[in-house]
């Protein structure tokens, strides 16, 4: 089970989520790994639904700040 920090999402035209820009963590040392990558949303979906966490992330003064953590709805 991997963790990942999600930092910038895209809107498409009716206001939903299309694209989103995140990166995988080490919730034992807090650090980034890799590369940021721009996933589509659907992909995402695919990460929590086979057992990854992905949380939100706020850049603020300082560093970070750990949000939500994301999950799927069916709809």
């Amino acid at each position: 089970m991997a963790l990942y920090g999600l930092t910038g999402v895209r809107m498409d035209t009716r206001g939903r989520i299309s694209r989103a820009r995140m990166q995988r963590a080490d919730g034992a040392t807090n650090q980034w790994l890799g590369e940021p990558g721009e996933y589509e949303a659907h992909e995402i979906a695919n990460f929590i639904a086979t057992g990854d966490e992905v949380y939100s992330i706020f850049v603020v003064t300082g560093g970070t700040v750990l949000g939500p953590k994301f999950r799927t709805v069916r709809l």
